[in-house]
């Protein structure tokens, strides 16, 4: 007589709402993070730049608590790859957000730095906070990254100076803060690297958006598939009796 296995009880789908809204809200604020930093606390524990580590957790975390709710049809070694590419998702959006952004949102303008914060050391690499003084007399707090102006005899960053006058990105609605740009920004060149680099960003978002929909549509989960050893079957049509 086959053993007759006790009826797990499934995850709710309210529940699983509420924790794909979650996954969503930890991956979005802390890609927010990473693109509108707090200027005034640079050399501090969060670098410039950098998306927010306990939101990073939060979301790797909710992740993975949700990984074992996917479908049933979803073959393992496809689900378990999925969520180790999606767990740096946060960094990788917040990637491809910043280059879009620099490359296609942002007015490239001439600027003269009247401000440099000192807390950032040269040889750190981290972006260093500045003040940008426009032409027509209005100033601004941002940010250089010294990226475009690495030497690789001293591994050190160079960061324009005071007087100095450089090439800065502005966004057009005032949101995220304006930073220094390379020279080639706007070119066909400086584009294809964009998108190349934006890339594995947008290919996170839209198979998170995958990964959601199969969350909270499935009609078993892989969890209680495994249990029976049918994780990754393909749902039996009911209507055949072979």
């Amino acid at each position: 007589m086959a053993r007759v296995l006790p009826k797990q009880k499934s995850v709710r789908l309210s529940v699983r709402i509420a924790l794909v809204i979650a996954m969503w809200i930890a991956l979005l604020w802390g890609v927010w993070t990473g693109l509108r930093p707090d200027l005034g606390d640079a050399g501090g524990f969060f670098a410039i730049g950098q998306p927010n580590w306990f939101l990073m957790a939060a979301f790797a975390l909710l992740l993975w608590i949700l990984s074992p709710q996917l479908s049933k049809r979803i073959p393992p070694i496809w689900a378990v790859l999925g969520a180790l590419l999606l767990t740096p998702s946060v960094f990788s959006v917040r990637v491809a957000a910043s280059e879009l952004h620099e490359q296609f949102v942002a007015l490239p303008q001439a600027a003269t730095v009247v401000a440099v914060h000192e807390r950032v050391r040269d040889d750190s690499g981290d972006p260093k906070p500045m003040t940008f003084r426009f032409a027509d007399g209005t100033r601004e707090r941002g940010f250089s990254s010294g990226s475009s102006d690495w030497d690789s005899v001293s591994q050190r960053h160079s960061y324009p100076g005071l007087g100095e006058e450089v090439l800065v990105g502005r966004d057009p609605w005032q949101i995220l803060p304006t930073h220094e740009v390379t020279r080639d920004i706007g070119t066909s060149a400086a584009a294809g690297i964009a998108v190349l680099f934006a890339t594995p960003g947008v290919l996170a978002v839209l198979l998170l958006g995958g990964f959601s929909i199969s969350v909270l549509t499935r009609r078993e989960s892989a969890l209680h598939a495994a249990e029976r050893g049918e994780w990754g079957e393909k749902e039996k049509d009911p209507l055949d009796f072979s």
